[in-house]
């Protein structure tokens, strides 16, 4: 059996998916106790430490399941327009709301400076532009006597590679790429971060390996596995090799992307076995908001109570919150503008007669945007030299749209199960 088949089986909506994005967005909380709770050090000798593999693996997973199921949004847009707005509904309003609350309501409340040099440090505009992936952890005065100190929300770095992600995707579309350009594509991408890993020098031992570029190939593993799924097997055995794979060459160089692979691989799987979700987390997709609120609950946590910062009075304290102000987040925020996606599925279907302005223009705009993201965003980071990484970049994609003048017509609507 293959994993279409496995898929076909439910309608297409792989039975696991709601259980394994709780899973690891509950992880990741769970994680985050240390830090809140301990500080850097004590999350750095947890990295050296059994459980470095795992928790290195949680992030790429979630970015391959997201990039799984994205590509199935992305097949059946209409247009590139639409393909955006589905992913700026799902991920904007949220973020926005946490931005604003954390912004006015909590940094307000816990700021240890002036209101009025609260509101004009420079600190306090950077905050906003996380909605656009420019990311600031900090807010003038806040958590400033934390374990892990100024942080207000961590787990915004993620906004970065994800908007990348979409950029990445994009492109793709605004070329008309079909399912074998897709691919070279995905092996393009890999070459870049093969060039960025030999310009790095790091230890992952020491730092982990959770940079945004294997963020971002994580998910573009997401997308082959998607587009490919007619031919990969459904079994148990690869499923426990994936895992084997995964967690062995997870910190090892070069070999990490083959690790990436099997970690995409083994998390889709899982979103293909048939796992309950328990009553008060079956009648919404809570996950998002459970990562994305998490973090300033747990610093909020541990500026209020000093003599209990022990990771598991952080986790029974913050899980239960957190869950009511994702499920809040859910029903008020999230779910109401997740209604207007049915005005975007109306848009007309893309014109299958585009001349070269017609397609170049979408493209060159999302460039420039996924260049800016790229040299603000840290997704080469840690001793990688951005101007020597640029011609890298640009020689990769002018390969890809080489590819697609040379072998690819104009098509409407990309039908990616076909060569």
């Amino acid at each position: 059996m293959t994993l279409r088949e496995q898929l076909d089986r439910y309608r297409g909506h792989g039975p696991g998916f709601d259980a394994a994005r709780l899973i690891l967005s509950i992880s990741i909380l769970c994680w985050h106790s240390v830090v809140t709770s301990y500080g850097h050090a004590a999350e750095t000798n947890i990295w050296n430490g059994f459980f470095s593999a795992p928790l290195s693996a949680l992030m790429p997973m979630f970015f391959a399941l997201s990039g799984f199921l994205v590509m199935g949004s992305f097949e059946r847009a209409n247009n590139l327009r639409g393909f955006l707005g589905l992913r700026a509904l799902r991920i904007v309003p949220a973020l926005s709301v946490e931005i604003l609350i954390s912004a006015f309501i909590l940094g307000t409340l816990l700021t240890t400076v002036p209101l009025a040099s609260y509101y004009s440090d420079p600190k306090f505009f950077r905050y906003f532009g996380s909605l656009f992936g420019f990311v600031n952890y900090t807010l003038p005065g806040v958590f400033a006597d934390n374990p892990d100190p100024d942080r207000v929300n961590l787990s915004l770095w993620t906004i970065a590679p994800e908007l990348m992600c979409y950029v990445y995707l994009g492109l793709l579309m605004a070329l008309r790429l079909k399912r074998t350009g897709v691919t070279i594509s995905a092996i393009v991408l890999l070459v870049v971060c093969l060039a960025a890993d030999a310009q790095s020098g790091v230890d992952r031992a020491d730092t982990g390996v959770v940079f945004a570029r294997f963020l971002l190939i994580s998910f573009a593993f997401g997308n082959l596995i998607y587009l490919w799924s007619e031919y990969i097997p459904f079994r148990w055995d690869v499923f426990t090799v994936g895992i084997v794979v995964g967690f062995l060459f997870i910190k090892t160089p070069v070999l990490i992307y083959l690790s990436l692979l099997c970690l995409a691989y083994v998390i889709v799987f899982v979103g293909c076995v048939p796992i309950g979700v328990p009553k008060p987390f079956s009648t919404g997709d809570y996950s998002y908001g459970i990562y994305l609120y998490a973090y300033p609950i747990q610093q909020t946590y541990s500026h209020f109570f000093t003599g209990h910062r022990e990771f598991y009075w952080n986790i029974l304290f913050c899980l239960p919150v957190t869950c009511l102000v994702a499920a809040l987040s859910w029903w008020f925020i999230e779910k109401p503008a997740l209604s207007w996606r049915k005005s975007l599925y109306k848009l007309p279907v893309a014109s299958t007669d585009l001349t070269f302005l017609q397609m170049a223009v979408p493209f060159v705009l999302l460039a420039m945007y996924g260049v800016l993201l790229f040299v603000t965003s840290g997704l080469f980071e840690t001793g990688v030299r951005l101007r020597s990484m640029l011609p890298w970049v640009a020689v990769c994609a002018l390969v890809v749209v080489g590819f697609r003048v040379m072998f690819f017509r104009f098509s409407g609507r990309p039908k990616y199960q076909q060569s």
